[in-house]
């Protein structure tokens, strides 16, 4: 291993979702309620609004943890608003390009101008 380079492991990651059920139960794991209660596929940063699914974290400790809420909200707030911006962004270079990638493929062969400006 060459230095700054850490090793991974992750024993279950390639495991069926039975047989993780079958670990749990064997080795009396407890998942936290953020799996079992409220359907979260994962428990990093909760309301990271770099996150794929952030908006249905956000409405998920909007219904269950209303304190947390307010002060992710507060955290976040301008972070979300970049955030949706840049959603928006990506979705019309989507939508003009026909895919992100092509857009930013383009820039850097030279056959797009990049999108100079906004705020």
């Amino acid at each position: 291993m060459k230095p700054g380079e850490t090793d991974e492991f992750r024993p279950i990651f390639w495991l069926v979702k039975e047989d993780k059920e079958v670990y749990n139960k064997f080795y009396g794991i407890e998942l936290s309620e953020c799996y079992t209660k409220y359907g979260l596929k994962r428990t990093g940063c909760t309301g990271c609004p770099f996150a794929n699914e952030w908006k249905k974290e956000v409405e998920v400790i909007d219904e269950y943890e209303p304190k947390f809420s307010k002060a992710v909200r507060n955290i976040f707030k301008n972070s979300y608003a970049y955030t949706l911006k840049y959603e928006a962004f990506r979705d019309e270079m989507n939508e003009k390009y026909g895919s992100w990638s092509a857009y930013l493929r383009g820039i850097e062969d030279g056959s797009i101008e990049p999108i100079k400006g906004g705020t």
